[in-house]
């Protein structure tokens, strides 16, 4: 539902405004068999890297500590860079209380590439 004081301007915009796509970033709750799916599709190999307060000083979520752990995967195909974000469990507990915009992406309505 749009707001109806706003007022959009949709003349074209001009050549070449965005000219080619250099990354394209996918949230998922399960990158291991996302990445499956696009090895089998060509693109890889995958470098996957684990952030979190061991390895990220200060992270925090809309101003709040939130020492979150993620894995963040990288892949190139061509010009295209892949980037893959999943947020993982809290070593604290099975379900995941730490917050962060990736966790909130996940369980928002739109969801998540699973």
């Amino acid at each position: 539902m749009s707001d109806p004081q706003t007022k959009f301007d949709m003349s074209p915009l001009p050549a070449g405004f965005v000219s080619d796509v250099l990354q394209i970033c996918i949230v998922t709750r399960d990158y291991r068999r996302v990445i499956t799916g696009f090895l089998k599709l060509g693109i890889g190999p995958w470098r996957v890297y684990t952030l979190g307060p061991d390895t990220v000083s200060n992270m925090t979520y809309r101003g709040q500590a939130s020492p979150h752990v993620m894995k963040i995967c990288l892949a190139a195909s061509g010009s295209m860079g892949w980037e893959m974000c999943n947020q993982l469990l809290s070593q604290r507990s099975t379900t995941n209380s730490w917050k962060s915009t990736v966790r909130e992406f996940t369980t928002s309505r739109s969801g998540a590439l699973t």
